[in-house]
């Protein structure tokens, strides 16, 4: 499969509607509003060996509200590192740990701690002790 991104400027007014259809075309893998010259971010994939220009053309294009289209066609993803970054939901367990919650939190931040510092240093494991004992 290839992946590739069209970026999508609609008609004032128009951009959940044009969403809307997109998903109902059942032809995006993803779409996320935006802000700025374009309106919806859209990822497609298509089998490989598949004229993009003609599937934007046909599949897209088509559709009622759009004014203009960018495509980005993509090489490969390139691998990604674990940021150490967490979930609003995990650091909402981490400020207010009540009860069973407090295990939970503290295994988390853990696992938090265990990403951002090498295994074994001295930071990880005074942030570790101090988690622990708070």
């Amino acid at each position: 499969m290839t992946p590739f991104f069209v970026q999508i400027k609609c008609e004032l007014g128009k951009a959940y509607q044009v969403a809307n259809k997109l998903a109902e075309a059942e032809i995006a893998s993803e779409i996320y509003s935006t802000a700025g010259d374009f309106d919806l971010l859209v990822k497609f994939y298509v089998d490989a060996g598949t004229d993009i220009g003609h599937f934007v053309n046909e599949k897209v294009h088509c559709i009622d509200g759009i004014r203009d289209t960018r495509t980005t066609i993509t090489f490969k993803a390139l691998p990604r590192k674990p940021s150490g970054f967490m979930t609003p939901a995990s650091i909402a367990l981490l400020c207010f740990p009540t009860g069973n919650n407090r295990v939970v939190s503290l295994i988390k931040f853990e696992l938090f701690i265990a990403s951002i510092f090498p295994s074994g240093s001295s930071r990880q494991h005074d942030a570790m002790r101090n988690a622990a004992t708070a």
